[in-house]
């Protein structure tokens, strides 16, 4: 019906203009590649043909803080250049709800171009997943591909694979271990269908030591289901049981907490094309409920659908939850260019409608380009998990970033989102692999029951963290990969970490007291809050400030005391609450800087101050010594006399320093072995003008006789002179003058008729005078008159 539907929609062209309409997508369209089965033949490049990986190099990835929890990393020691780890989403981790010390894991490798070999290592960890060991390739020896891994009760690792052991075609077949962590495997073989060899199963062990698993044909348009009722060699099985789902791992197996067994899985390409479906069994998985249709792929108007990417877990509530990736597609081609979403389906939220819980409204979208023939979408493949105790339902996916290779591949992220209320509200996604060194991180796998100790949840996932971008056996560039444990701690209503103290270091000594306390950006703060005191139980708060924005704090003046050892703290705030404090820090404060003087002398204002002023002030009391400036301006920047090292509260003025008839401006400050203390208020004072000098006498000339009486007395002009003074005398004293005329503004002076007589000696002098005033007297000239 789908089939007929498209044709008829292509035929009359009634394409729609809704955002989720395929003409909307036209942009990139391409094919849908076909699946990967591990017998693809590649051409080495002459580049390639003696690239070596040293399997035992791992690199070291520094923990993250993320706004919602911490990252903790832990690199197997196993590399590969076979950089495809699944068509679908990858079941490579497995840790033990019982005893969830012990955590398994998988991983497809290959170490040679071409994958001459190829083999599925068996990783086991009982640290929670801190450390692993590498125990065994599973099968050993024997060329494998596309493990899963389950766990029986026991605590036994259960890994399903296709290999060629025995001398058989490549088909699925199951190993299982002798206890948990010992290494030491045992095959049972469900044999082949009439239709052809499964090769890429998933697997999970039911409580009774059976061990149901799913698995696909490569080109069928069905896949199957099967159950080892017995596991003891050669294994009693079900046999194998077709339904209409797609092949190459676009299925997930669960189990819930009571035993029912679920079953998610993408639709046929013959009958619902694109679909995902959801059913489940109670006797595990010998039969099962009909089908039900949770996302439906419709060309017309619909064109979002499923590829590749599906998982699924069961809440503690019983409850089936089917994470899937949505797109535009057709038939034949998908868009890794356009945007894309993940969803997660359950009856228990929404109505039993998919909510989306990333986008490229929560995450940033970057279109997949160069190679894309493992049908990435720019969000896709999610794992799903829960925690083993509580609501808690974690998603683990891929991402692009807006880094490329060479060949243009993208670079992918992995980035979470969670629950804390089985699924009815959403953790914004984020990030949780590093952006240096350069990864392409893809193929993230989460273990399907993650512990819970107290208030810590520890989400167990693995994910291929590769050199290079895109996989290799689709044509990106040969590079080598490795499998890395991530422990997820995600944090439910997180409030920030403790801040890190910067300054002033613990333990230091004079620091200002009005010093800047620092500390670090706390993960997760919004603002902060700082405490000072005099005692490490900060029970006498000296300052006690929050709400501060950003990480430091300005302390004010006449806060702290000088000579006095103050503890300090800072912790971070945001909506969930206060998180804890820092480390206590500690420092002592200089002591006490010499206080401000007082200026006394010349005062401020003065006026004709001598040139060679005594500047005076009071005695500061813890002060060793002061400095002094003189400046031709109140912001001193044109100094004439800075001078430090004065000993005692005044200093006078050297010659030379200070010129006549010009405003000063001084201060002072006083100094000891602690630093120099605050400057007193500014003064100011004018110095004194210069008086002017005795003019020269000019005419009549020295001892003149036969002089008229109205004689005309000159003399020189004197630079500055307002005005001049002229005396005559009959005597040298000047005791009985008989002119003594002053405002005179000209040089020259007519001696009126009747002041002098005749035949009589006469004595002259002549000053001048300006605004400072009067200058000496010239010389004493006489003369005789006729």
């Amino acid at each position: 019906m789908k089939m007929f539907l498209y044709l008829l929609a292509v035929s009359i062209v009634l394409y729609t203009t809704t955002t989720t309409n395929i003409a909307n997508a036209q942009g990139n369209p391409v094919p849908k590649p076909k699946p990967i089965t591990g017998s693809e033949q590649i051409k080495i490049k002459e580049s390639e043909k003696k690239y070596k990986v040293n399997p035992n190099y791992n690199t070291k990835f520094a923990p993250l803080i993320t706004k919602s929890g911490t990252v903790l990393f832990s690199s197997l020691p196993v590399s590969t250049v076979y950089d495809l780890q699944s068509n679908g989403v990858p079941q490579q981790i497995w840790q033990d709800p019982i005893t969830p010390t012990n955590v398994h894991a998988v991983f497809m490798y290959s170490t040679e171009p071409g994958f001459a070999t190829r083999g599925s290592a068996y990783f086991f960890s009982n640290d929670f997943g801190a450390t692993w060991s590498y125990l065994a390739d599973v099968p050993s020896p024997g060329r494998s591909g596309f493990p899963a891994v389950s766990g029986l009760v026991s605590g036994a690792a259960v890994i399903v694979n296709h290999n060629t052991t025995n001398g058989t075609s490549s088909r699925t077949k199951i190993n299982y271990d002798q206890g948990a962590g010992f290494g030491v495997f045992t095959e049972i073989d469900p044999g082949t269908t009439g239709e052809g060899d499964p090769i890429w199963a998933r697997v999970i062990a039911l409580p009774n030591n059976n061990v149901l698993f799913t698995s696909s044909i490569n080109g069928a348009v069905y896949s199957f289901t099967n159950k080892a009722t017995n596991i003891s060699p050669p294994g009693i099985f079900s046999g194998y049981q077709t339904y209409p789902g797609d092949q190459a791992e676009t299925y997930s197996l669960a189990l819930a907490p009571n035993g029912t067994v679920g079953h998610a899985f993408i639709g046929s390409d013959d009958v619902d094309p694109n679909d995902v479906f959801y059913r489940s069994s109670s006797d595990g998985g010998l039969t099962w409920t009909p089908k039900q249709r949770i996302w439906d792929w419709n060309i017309t108007p619909d064109s979002l659908g499923c590829i590749r990417g599906v998982s699924m877990v069961f809440g503690n509530n019983n409850q089936p939850y089917v994470s899937f990736n949505t797109s535009p597609l057709t038939l034949t081609a998908f868009y890794p260019e356009k945007p894309s979403q993940i969803r997660v389906w359950s009856p228990a939220i929404g109505g039993g409608v998919p909510v989306i819980v990333a986008s490229q409204n929560s995450v940033p979208f970057f279109p997949n380009q160069g190679v894309t023939e493992d049908a990435f979408l720019p969000l896709c493949r999610p794992a799903i998990g829960r925690a083993s105790t509580g609501n808690g339902i974690v998603v683990a996916f891929n991402a692009t970033t807006d880094r490329v290779g060479s060949d243009l591949s993208r670079y992918y992220s992995v980035w979470t989102t969670f629950s804390t209320d089985n699924g009815n509200s959403w953790n914004p996604p984020e990030q949780i692999t590093p952006e240096s060194p350069l990864k392409d991180w893809r193929y993230v796998s989460v273990s399907p029951t993650n512990n819970v100790i107290g208030n810590t949840w520890t989400v167990q996932m693995v994910c291929q963290s590769d050199s290079l971008a895109g996989t290799h056996i689709n044509g990106a560039p040969i590079g080598r990969g490795e499998l890395v444990g991530i422990r997820y701690i995600p944090t439910t209503n997180p409030t920030p970490l403790a801040p890190t103290l910067l300054s002033p270091q613990n333990g230091s000594q004079n620091v200002f007291t009005t010093t800047l306390l620092d500390w670090n950006n706390a993960a997760l703060s919004e603002f902060y809050e700082v405490h000072v005191s005099i005692d490490s139980l900060f029970g006498s708060l000296i300052i006690s400030q929050s709400n501060i924005v950003p990480s430091q704090y300005q302390i004010d003046t006449l806060i702290l005391n000088h000579e006095t050892k103050y503890y300090w703290r800072a912790r971070g705030i945001n909506i969930n609450g206060v998180g804890p404090w820092s480390a206590t820090w500690n420092f002592r404060t200089v002591p006490s800087l010499p206080l401000t003087p007082v200026l006394t002398a010349p005062a401020n204002g003065a006026i004709n101050v001598p040139v060679t002023p005594l500047l005076d002030w009071q005695d500061v009391i813890n002060a060793n010594t002061y400095r002094a400036q003189i400046a031709r301006d109140s912001n001193f920047t044109a100094t004439v006399f800075d001078q430090s090292g004065i000993t005692q509260s005044q200093v006078t003025v050297p010659s030379s320093v200070l010129n006549n008839d010009t405003t000063y401006y001084w201060k002072i400050s006083g100094q000891n072995s602690f630093g120099s203390g605050q400057w007193s208020s500014v003064w100011k004072f004018r110095t004194i003008n210069i008086f002017p000098a005795a003019p020269s006498l000019w005419s009549p000339s020295n001892g003149s006789i036969n002089v008229s009486l109205t004689p005309a007395l000159t003399w020189s002009s004197v630079s500055g002179a307002i005005s001049y003074r002229l005396q005559v005398s009959t005597d040298s004293l000047f005791n009985n003058t008989v002119v003594n005329a002053g405002n005179l503004t000209s040089v020259t002076y007519n001696v009126p008729s009747s002041v002098l007589s005749q035949n009589v000696r006469y004595f002259w002098r002549a000053n001048a005078t300006n605004s400072n005033g009067t200058g000496p007297w010239s010389l004493v000239w006489n003369f005789t008159t006729i």
